[in-house]
């Protein structure tokens, strides 16, 4: 797996936010899953690696609630 801290934002009575990217290659087999079927011109409907992408950004709870903004991911 492949990741990196992609940034810190924030000064001066705004928001710090984190922002990170990971990455992992995976065998599907590895994990139960074989189903297969042949498209009509040729080739497979899926492969065998599938590559996982995660791009995170997070907030501090304690900055959310200072500014507010806690509310728009309140029910």
């Amino acid at each position: 797996m492949e990741d990196a801290v992609l940034g810190r934002r924030g000064e001066q009575g705004r928001t710090a936010q984190d922002r990170l990217e990971a990455r992992a290659a995976l065998d599907r087999h590895d994990f139960g899953v074989s189903w297969q079927d042949q498209l009509p011109g040729g080739g497979v409907v899926v492969s065998n690696q599938i590559e996982l992408v995660l791009d995170v950004e997070a907030i501090l709870l304690e900055d959310l609630e200072r500014t507010g903004a806690i509310e728009y991911y309140r029910d």
